[in-house]
């Protein structure tokens, strides 16, 4: 990016990146290697497996016949019993004649030349034959994994695929596995663990890639600086890298569709699985769906994170606080002044109250479609209310409380400095006003008066189930007078949301009735998900109608009054009769719909006389409106003939075919939780087939 800025260094950064993986090349020789791949493929007929292999081979040799030195390596070679077709390939043979010679000499001559050995010194092998009933496809530095494949212990006999033993009378659909030395080698293959961090290091070391600026703000002691951090982050990340363990992720079908299994024995979890999962409680009994987590909450973890955040700020006054001018350099410093006790205040509201409130650890994020009910929350005014037969997408965040009190207290904090800094930009809103006053010298107007400095405190409304605090939304808002947002407490949990009577309802203990995966929820759980997808698109389906039956009956609006416009003046006004809107579609699942009665018909008012014309040949009179088609659909659990009429123009049939086919899937349930050593995903994937058609 610097070089873009400049504009004239783009080819020194090219050259950079360049020189950079070049010598981790250099530097790693060893590291490079061609990994041991073999991909099977179950083939019905052997025979015929082979004879595609010897095409494939006749084709190969028509390709290289004029390159001797590539043909003369495709040949036959018997392994472990086994004929392979075999191609062996180096370095020798990459075309580094194609390399623009310009581009070469860019590169430091020592360095090419120690790559280009490494280079050709690396071999290869591509293999292809057919074993048992297998097509075997093999690539690696030489032949000796095929000669050993099937020899020895076996990978089913491992300790991490006891699991997948006990499932081996399943209808199995995929297995995964992954060893422990594999993912290892793998976090570990570069010892700079972060290409991109590498190149920062590399662009501080190259002045000549960054603006000229530049090279005079940032100094060799902060060169040093940043790469000292960077290295030390990049050491942090790479320790967490490298403790990656063994995986293994296998699925089976089952009378619902399809459950699986995935066990990671890795140690670099954030997860608690220690206790079960109380939140599950306060997620309604029935949502649409859910995230639940349990997380290890340390006081280590935000220490590292203000490290990061200060070593930022430190940078930026060190590099971009230099390159400002004198106006923004005085009013960075005054920011900063202002800023720096509010930042103290919130670190200690945090380190001392927030985070032990909050040491339970549990959260949910909440998803629900319920019209809403009776409510201890009361409204005001007259605000519209939206139709309780239609659902509400109501999203709610479920935390654990440890400490209501210091989490009550933590709160205050923040708004007290909250109302800090709302004073502040209100006593600075109101200078601007009055400078641009006093510069045009318009008259006095009455101006509208910010709100006082507590605005951003809540209302507080005691319930039954705990502590309400809310705003209420302006009335010119014109929104549903239910809507506020919210956060409810209890001694347990908090709720936050835009539905006060939604949060009061999850604050209550309810079973949950998600089945599968989630049935016994008092076993000890790290994480929980589950997602009602039919009843998503139940309840999504319902607004949809909603939108276009409006849509449709404007379009009709605007039709009749073309018509009425256009056509000439009769004896006598001519009354015109709508067509019926379309009652609502009851879904096929889980949200019940309240079917609302068709509008009586609408009178077209009289249209005006147009002036005198000649005689001429009567007006076209407008079509007779066209007999409605019966729907042809199946719909579970409700006969099509309850469906309403329509005409094809209108494509609800369309639609509504679209909605059953995604219903179709209906959802999917997933647990997380220790088992010994590895942390064990259980998943359930669920499917419904429509109706086969009579």
């Amino acid at each position: 990016m610097a070089a873009l800025r400049q504009g004239r260094s783009l080819a020194d950064s090219e050259r950079i990146a360049a020189h950079t993986a070049l010598r981790i090349l250099a530097d790693n020789p060893d590291r490079l290697r061609v990994p041991a791949t073999v991909i099977g493929f179950k083939v019905t007929d052997p025979d015929r497996a082979r004879r595609q292999i010897a095409r494939l081979e006749t084709t190969l040799r028509s390709v290289l016949r004029d390159r001797a030195q590539w043909l003369e390596r495709l040949r036959r070679q018997e392994i472990a019993g086994t004929e392979f077709l075999t191609w062996p390939v180096d370095g020798s043979m990459l075309p580094w004649n194609m390399v623009p010679k310009s581009e070469l000499e860019q590169v430091d001559p020592e360095l090419r030349r120690r790559v280009e050995a490494i280079l050709q010194s690396k071999r290869a092998t591509v293999s292809i034959g057919v074993r048992g009933d297998y097509l075997l496809v093999s690539l690696g530095e030489n032949n000796q994994h095929l000669q050993q494949l099937g020899n020895g212990p076996l990978l089913i006999d491992r300790p991490e695929l006891a699991p997948l033993r006990q499932a081996a009378g399943r209808p199995l659909t995929s297995i995964v596995y992954v060893s422990h030395e594999y993912r290892a080698r793998a976090a570990t293959a570069n010892q700079h663990q972060f290409y991109g961090s590498f190149l920062l290091e590399e662009f501080l070391k190259h002045p000549a890639a960054l603006r000229e600026d530049s090279q005079r703000l940032i100094d060799q002691e902060t060169r040093r600086e940043l790469m000292a951090d960077i290295r030390t982050l990049s050491a942090r990340l790479a320790a967490a890298a490298s403790s990656q363990g063994a995986t293994l992720r296998f699925s089976f079908r089952t009378p619902r569709g399809y459950e699986g299994y995935w066990y990671d024995w890795s140690e670099t979890f954030q997860l608690d699985g220690s206790q079960p999962l109380t939140v599950l409680s306060h997620v309604g009994g029935d949502p649409l769906g859910f995230l639940a987590v349990r997380r290890r909450v340390t006081v280590e973890d935000y220490d590292q994170t203000v490290k990061w955040l200060r070593r930022a700020v430190y940078y930026f006054e060190k590099i971009g606080f230099k390159q400002m001018d004198a106006r923004r350099q005085a009013a960075y410093a005054d920011l900063r002044r202002q800023a720096e006790p509010l930042l103290a205040q919130l670190d200690r509201a945090n380190r001392e109250l927030l985070i032990p409130a909050l040491a339970d650890g549990q959260a949910a994020v909440v998803l629900d479609a319920k019209p809403p009910g009776a409510s201890e929350f009361v409204s005001e005014g007259d605000a519209p209310s939206v139709p309780t037969s239609l659902p509400w997408l109501n999203l709610a965040c479920v935390c654990g409380v440890s400490d209501a009190e210091k989490f009550k207290q933590g709160c205050q904090e923040y708004f007290a400095a909250a109302d800090q800094v709302w004073s502040s930009v209100r006593n600075l809103i109101e200078d601007v006003r009055d400078v641009v006053q006093a510069r045009t010298q318009a008259p006095q107007k009455q101006r509208f008066q910010l709100p006082a400095g507590d605005v951003l405190r809540p209302t507080l409304q005691e319930t039954a189930h705990g502590e309400l605090y809310f705003y209420r939304l302006p009335e010119k808002w014109n929104l549903d007078g239910r809507v506020a947002p919210n956060l409810a407490l209890s001694e347990e949990f908090a709720v936050m949301s835009w539905l006060p009577e939604y949060s009061l309802r999850l604050l209550e203990s309810q079973p949950l009735q998600a089945g599968g995966p989630l049935a016994d929820t008092d076993r000890p759980l790290a994480a929980a998900a589950y997602l009602d997808f039919a009843g998503l698109i139940d309840a999504t389906e319902l607004w949809l109608l909603r939108a276009w039956e409006r849509a449709e009956a404007r379009r009709r609006e605007q039709e009749q009054q073309r018509l009425a416009s256009s056509e000439p003046a009769r004896a006598e006004p001519r009354a015109a009769v709508m067509p019926p809107a379309a009652a609502p579609r009851v879904p096929r699942s889980r949200v019940a719909a309240t079917q609302t009665p068709a509008p009586s018909s609408a009178r077209i008012p009289p249209r005006p006389a147009p002036p005198p014309q000649p005689a001429a040949a009567p007006a076209p009179q407008p079509s007779p409106p066209q007999p409605a088609l019966p729907r042809e659909r199946v719909v579970r659990g409700q006969d099509a003939a309850t469906e309403e009429n329509t005409t094809p123009r209108d494509g609800r049939k369309t639609f509504h075919l679209v909605m059953d086919v995604l219903r179709c899937f209906r959802g999917f349930v997933c647990v997380r939780y220790q088992e010994d050593d590895a942390m064990v995903t259980h998943y359930e994937l669920r499917f419904e087939d429509l109706p086969e058609l009579p």
